[in-house]
């Protein structure tokens, strides 16, 4: 989609809604289920980054750019850590843990986090715990705000 907005001569804002997500208290969304308890599966923003990253080159500096998309990755990784361990159980915790394990211990997530402020609203102790490597406390803390936002869900299996 990027490299199709950069062969456009003009983009128009709608300031009218013209699309509603609504959450509901299961994980049957694309958005929100392991798929064949693989919690990675959740994870693709990552990689659209890098063309999130070249489209912006041609109007930004690349210290704005990295502040833009260093936040969006440290805040989209706590949603959708959130997402993955309100659904763990004894079938995919082993494999929920690595995945914590090794988010918190990527290097782009160790130089994301670094300069990483909460904006109002945004969750601040999960980000803190991840900068500090604690792989259970941020599960735990992860499911409670899972279970506070979507209630234990549904259909899972």
């Amino acid at each position: 989609n990027f490299d199709y907005l950069k062969n456009t001569e003009t983009v128009y804002f709608i300031n009218n809604v013209i699309y509603n997500q609504q959450k509901h208290g299961t994980y049957n969304s694309l958005s929100m289920r392991l798929l064949e308890n693989d919690p990675r599966s959740l994870f693709g923003f990552i990689a659209a980054l890098d063309h999130v990253r070249a489209f912006l080159r041609d109007g930004y500096d690349e210290v704005e750019i990295d502040r833009a998309i260093g936040h969006y990755y440290i805040y989209h990784i706590v949603l959708y850590l959130i997402r993955v361990c309100g659904q763990i159980d004894n079938a995919n915790k082993h494999k929920v843990y690595g995945l914590v394990r090794e988010l918190i211990n990527a290097p782009d997530f160790r130089q994301h986090i670094k300069n990483y402020i909460p904006a109002e609203g945004n969750y601040k102790a999960i980000p803190l715990l991840m900068k500090s490597r604690f792989v259970l406390p941020v599960i735990g803390v992860c499911w409670y705000e899972a279970h506070k936002q979507y209630g234990k869900g549904s259909g899972t299996k």
